[in-house]
């Protein structure tokens, strides 16, 4: 009986440190930046907001920034724009991020991610506003 527990402890000893505490832990992480991730999925007037600001970004929408001095064209508004971007831009969630979509002809295209409160745009999609806005192919 002696040589039972004198093996136990042996086999104790030489594992080292309690591991399942740790893989707890990390579980607990995971755990946390899902809920965080769920939490903060951006809404669809974020990815329409995004958009909003790309475009007055590629182009000078306001003529009056011109003739009034310190005015800004994002405080103003293009309530053409604002509608147009009403109807063509929508965002798919699912639920840890959302994707942003643009209706343009049609057709419906992904032109962008959110998550984390923040609506990432992907980087083509200033060539094709360019294009689209400017009227070149």
């Amino acid at each position: 009986m002696r040589d039972i527990k004198e093996i136990e402890r042996r086999y104790n000893q030489s594992r080292g440190p309690q591991k399942g505490k740790v893989r707890i832990k990390k579980w607990y992480v995971i755990a946390l930046v899902l809920l965080i991730a769920i939490i903060t999925n951006p809404g669809v007037e974020k990815h329409k907001e995004a958009v909003r600001d790309k475009i007055y970004d590629l182009t000078d929408v306001a003529i009056l920034s011109d003739k009034v001095k310190g005015l800004d064209p994002k405080a103003l508004g293009d309530p053409v724009l604002d509608q147009m971007i009403y109807t063509s831009v929508s965002s798919s969630n699912f639920i840890l991020f959302s994707l942003t979509e643009a209706t343009w002809n049609d057709k419906s295209y992904v032109v962008g991610i959110g998550a984390f409160t923040k609506v990432f745009l992907f980087s083509d999609v200033d060539e094709v506003l360019t294009k689209q806005l400017m009227g070149t192919n």
